[in-house]
């Protein structure tokens, strides 16, 4: 068959199927190819647009690490920033100087250069020392805030005397004893105890405890502890009156009596010869008369008694009981003075006899004027 004799139809016709039938075949391939080069390109942009945010970050980077070293060193030659004033607080035995020397802080020291937690950490390490905190107070202040172990009871040893806190640590040591507010232990001795020992004694211990309840202005008015006999333990002030604390059950309840019945012993215009803790509701008995200041020679307890006769019938704000017959096997508590045993309503009596004189005069007036 001739050329001639297909159509100009028919080879337009047979010229589409061969595109089709071509385009079956390598279309694929080019899409995949026309795909790759695609993701190649977008690639290339990706790694590119990463390049310059990398740049950029550095460049950032850079910046800010200059910007830190100008600051610093603005910082550290800047005069302003020198510690011009060091706050302490809450130190009453250790100074203020002393504080600052143990946490290595002084005044023109610049204060970048001052660790808070360092200083801290070298308060501690003293025994003085039980809590401390330090702050910065920008541009040039220090804040130290310390809480000390603050000694409660002085006690005598084998080489002269020491100081120990509410639990019982060795703070200090003396030779003569220490003009220091605390009273000082009648009744017991320790030995081999040194700076920063601790006392192994339970009654000592008990008692240390029972001071760190009623505080350090208490403590102040306090002079001896006599725990001589462990069931009469008694506490004594500077004007001999007595604070009968018998057993150390109910520490902190037995201490805010203790420290009311001392802030009212100051404000009272009748001296009270003792108060009585060992019962449940305490009772306070006026004194008789008028004694002398205690006075202590050798570790034994001497006064010098005027004799007086006249009874104070003001009573006080704690509720007040009659004195009762001591029971027979018991012992007086320890530190007081033996008394003869007094017959039950022996006061109410006196009373009545003074009483009775206080009349007499009135009465005989009466009886002359009768006469008449």
């Amino acid at each position: 068959m001739s050329d001639k004799g297909i159509s100009d139809k028919t080879k337009v016709y047979d010229w589409r199927i061969i595109e089709r039938e071509l385009d079956s075949i390598y279309g694929d391939k080019i899409s995949e190819a026309d795909r790759t080069q695609q993701e190649e390109a977008t690639r290339e942009q990706d790694e590119t647009r990463f390049q310059r945010h990398r740049k950029s970050h550095r460049k950032l980077v850079w910046q800010a690490v200059v910007l830190a070293a100008l600051a610093i060193a603005a910082f550290r030659y800047m005069p302003l920033f020198n510690l011009d004033e060091i706050k302490v607080v809450g130190n009453s035995y250790v100074t203020a100087e002393e504080v600052c020397r143990m946490a290595g802080v002084y005044r023109g020291q610049h204060i970048l250069l001052v660790s808070p937690e360092s200083a801290k950490n070298l308060l501690l390490k003293d025994l003085r020392i039980e809590r401390a905190e330090v702050k910065r107070l920008l541009p040039n202040g220090l804040m130290i805030q310390v809480t000390e172990r603050q000694p409660v009871l002085n006690i005598p040893c084998d080489y002269g005397y020491i100081d120990i806190d509410r639990e019982g640590l060795v703070l200090a040591a003396y030779r003569m004893p220490p003009q220091l507010p605390v009273p000082q232990l009648m009744g017991a001795k320790v030995h081999d105890l040194y700076i920063s020992d601790r006392v192994q004694d339970e009654s000592i211990r008990e008692i240390a405890s029972f001071l760190g309840f009623l505080g350090p202005k208490a403590i102040s008015s306090l002079s001896y502890v006599n725990i001589s006999d462990p069931e009469h333990i008694l506490c004594l002030t500077p004007d001999r009156t007595e604070i009968r604390l018998g057993k150390l059950d109910r520490p902190e309840e037995k201490a805010k009596i203790c420290r009311d019945f001392l802030a009212e012993l100051k404000l009272s215009k009748h001296p009270m010869e003792y108060i009585d803790l060992s019962f449940e509701t305490p009772f306070v008995k006026l004194r008789t008369g008028n004694r002398a200041p205690i006075q202590f020679t050798g570790g034994a307890m001497t006064a010098n008694q005027s004799a007086g006769t006249e009874k104070t019938a003001e009573s006080s704000n704690y509720a007040a009981k009659p004195e009762t017959k001591p029971e027979e096997g018991t012992k007086p508590a320890a530190g007081t003075e033996a008394k003869p045993a007094k017959p039950a309503n022996a006061d109410s009596q006196a009373n009545k006899t003074v009483k009775v004189e206080r009349r007499s005069p009135s009465k005989d007036k009466g009886d002359k004027a009768n006469a008449q």
